[in-house]
């Protein structure tokens, strides 16, 4: 949050506007600088030089990012934060360690873009199995979010359904938020197209896992977490994947990238 004091020059007695600014991560969204103070006439770069020991990085290695907008060091903080407003809240991208040039700046606003978008790989394991893998964003954890749903895959069930739409959801336990339940709740796999009756059940092997590429039911860590139940999406188009009651997400979180891994194996008989 940033509101603003004032502080007056001795030699011209102008108040110069003092905004206290909170700094936080663009990509856990965890606070890093509670309150830090800047001037209305700093650039972005001399607000970077102050926060460089509180957030124990170079100048010249720190990204700022406003509302996703990677800011550039020349810009003057009265043109990006409104002095009157309490609620802007810039955004600190320190993992980047190399100077600020063009492509590091792209580098730097590619990974915060990129951060946020929900990714769904889908790969056909044989002719009769196909592989999900969500890899999701560890943030949305620490929001008041209630749920959160990928973007729409394809999967094979089979000859004459080889293209048929499903989403992923995740859901907070009980009826709170996933900040309120602690990381924790449950998954859901949901058909988007109605399928004829005559399709039979399916055989579907769920897990969570915390590094991407570690999506395997026997790997470190997801054995204990998968289960294999049958489903048929022609009697009811979405299923809960119950691994057990209740999924602890926050405890599969890959703290080198912030993520997690939702995956699924689903095979037609």
């Amino acid at each position: 949050s940033i509101s603003a004091a004032g502080r007056k020059s001795a030699s011209s007695a102008i108040v110069v506007p003092r905004l206290r600014v909170q700094v936080a991560s663009a990509l856990t969204g965890a606070v890093l600088i509670p309150e830090a103070s800047a001037e209305s006439n700093w650039t972005v770069r001399r607000f970077k030089l102050s926060v460089a020991r509180a957030l124990r990085t170079e100048a010249a290695e720190q990204h700022m990012l406003l509302d996703g907008r990677l800011l550039g060091d020349s810009e003057l903080i009265s043109c990006i934060l409104s002095t009157s407003s309490g609620e802007n809240t810039v955004h600190a991208l320190t993992f980047l360690r190399s100077p600020p040039t063009d492509g590091a700046r792209s580098a730097a606003a590619a990974a915060a873009a990129s951060a946020l978008q929900p990714r769904v790989e889908v790969a056909s394991v044989d002719g009769l199995t196909s592989s999900v893998r969500w890899r999701v964003d560890a943030r949305i954890l620490k929001r008041t979010d209630k749920q959160l749903t990928s973007p729409t895959f394809e999967l094979n069930l089979g000859p004459g359904l080889e293209r048929i739409p499903f989403k992923f959801s995740i859901f907070a336990s009980g009826s709170g938020s996933f900040v309120k339940s602690e990381g924790r709740g449950y998954m859901q796999l949901k058909c988007l197209q109605d399928l004829p009756k005559a399709v039979g059940d399916y055989s579907i092997t769920a897990w969570v896992c915390p590094r991407v590429g570690e999506a395997a039911a026997g790997a470190e860590g997801a054995a204990e977490s998968a289960c294999t139940q049958e489903h048929c999406f022609a009697r009811s188009a979405a299923v809960r994947l119950a691994i057990r009651e209740e999924l602890d997400f926050a405890a599969a979180v890959d703290r080198r990238s912030r993520t997690f891994e939702v995956a699924i194996d689903i095979a037609h008989h």
